[in-house]
């Protein structure tokens, strides 16, 4: 068996169907769906969240006991 025909098997097995909707592309199976915005606004890389554990800065209104 070639490597796309087990491929194929697997799509087939888990109900594997995908679509391009207005930009998106919408990926399901039996076990449930996914997004992926293509569209411009959506190529944009995350932006890594700030530590919640860093030190306050002088002035930040942070008060010292």
């Amino acid at each position: 068996m070639s490597k796309m025909e087990d491929l194929k098997g697997l799509g087939k097995k888990h109900g594997l169907t995908a679509a391009l909707v207005g930009g998106a592309l919408v990926i399901g199976s039996n076990y449930g769906s996914c997004t992926i915005d293509l569209s411009e606004d959506g190529a944009e890389a995350p932006v890594p969240a700030e530590a919640d554990d860093a030190a306050p800065e002088e002035g930040d209104g942070a008060t010292e006991e």
